[in-house]
């Protein structure tokens, strides 16, 4: 995990030199740091809108269940 997350890292190194002129080497892990975090909200966010999206189709379907069985 560690290395797969380090040639990521020095993968996104080279992304923000090419991209942006950027002098030193803080501000280019700075900005790697702030994407990696985003990516983890981005994830956190999603996982949430599908944890209730199944939520609400699991009770749907429970009621659909009860309405038949009590017919």
């Amino acid at each position: 995990g560690l290395r797969k997350a380090a040639k990521n890292i020095e993968y996104m190194i080279k992304q923000f030199e090419q991209s942006y002129s950027v002098r030193d080497k803080q501000d280019v892990l700075a900005m790697c740091a702030l994407q990696f975090a985003s990516q983890v909200e981005q994830k956190t966010i999603d996982k949430k809108n599908v944890s209730e999206h199944v939520e609400v189709k699991l009770k749907e379907l429970d009621e659909l269940l009860h309405s038949h069985l009590n017919s």
